[in-house]
């Protein structure tokens, strides 16, 4: 009987603190969203580099922002056309904007051909699809 009220006593003090620590932690990172900025704000080298790091620099940034084509290797299971397609809010190297390139995308140029993923939307988040097989060896998801 009295190892029984311990373990009750336990439970009273470990749960809640268990579920306000789960809350706390939960509460911590936040993405601001799309954040404001000047139609010409391109991203800079951090100060201090070398001309050699500042060279490597301007050409990642240029890298970052090529448009890829079929024989450039861009693939089947492509996400967008470049890296700063997706990557542009507030400016090259950000988070996506308010509306959706993937989704942009596919309706300029494969809407023909391909289908879809159902979780790419409008006016959802960018995310980066993963062709994955469930166990019987067909498509991970599927059109509605």
């Amino acid at each position: 009987m009295m190892e029984q009220r311990s373990s009750k006593a336990l439970l009273a003090f470990i749960i809640p603190f268990l579920l306000s620590f789960s809350s706390a932690q939960a509460e911590v990172a936040r993405d601001p969203g799309p954040r404001p900025t000047a139609a010409n704000d391109q991203p800079q080298p951090l100060d201090g580099l070398t001309s050699s790091q500042t060279a490597l620099f301007n050409a990642g940034l240029a890298k970052f922002q090529e448009r890829e084509a079929v024989k450039d290797g861009l693939g089947p299971t492509m996400n967008l056309d470049s890296c700063g397609g997706c990557h542009s809010q507030p400016t090259a190297g950000g988070t996506s904007p308010a509306k959706n390139p993937q989704f942009i995308f596919f309706n300029d140029n494969l809407k023909k051909t391909n289908r879809l993923p159902p979780f790419i939307t409008e006016n959802g988040p960018v995310r980066e699809v993963r062709f994955k097989r469930n166990p019987d060896g067909t498509a991970g998801w599927r059109r509605p």
